[in-house]
């Protein structure tokens, strides 16, 4: 091996960009990261909502369904476990808390996929 020539000097030598662009490539790579994380997207499916309104009974024997209905917005469909449907039955005209696991689009309107619900007044 020559001695003339350092590991440094050798032709398989990688270049290296300056420091101003290497601090900028990783800003923007900081800002993408701290962008995506912060994004309420990821959360969204599953995140509980909690909606309040007037509890009521809706359709005609035996197509009834349980509605809510909600100060300045349409009434929302409940879809929910048997053993919250007849506490809810049982609650027409009251104000509710109900705890949704998700809002679905359904012909009629919108529904919660109801996981709990309080009965408030």
């Amino acid at each position: 091996m020559d001695s003339s020539r350092s590991p440094r000097n050798s032709r398989f030598r990688i270049p290296t960009a300056p420091r101003a662009v290497r601090l900028f490539a990783l800003l923007v790579i900081l800002i993408a990261f701290l962008l995506g994380a912060c994004s309420p997207y990821g959360l969204r499916e599953s995140s509980m909502r909690t909606v309040v309104g007037v509890l009521y009974v809706t359709g005609n024997e035996p197509f009834t369904r349980l509605a809510l209905e909600v100060k300045g917005s349409p009434p929302y469909l409940l879809r929910c476990p048997k053993e919250v449907e007849a506490i809810l039955l049982k609650n027409q005209g009251r104000l509710v808390r109900i705890h949704a696991k998700r809002i679905e689009d359904v012909p009629e309107g919108k529904a919660l996929i109801v996981s709990s619900a309080d009965i408030m007044k």
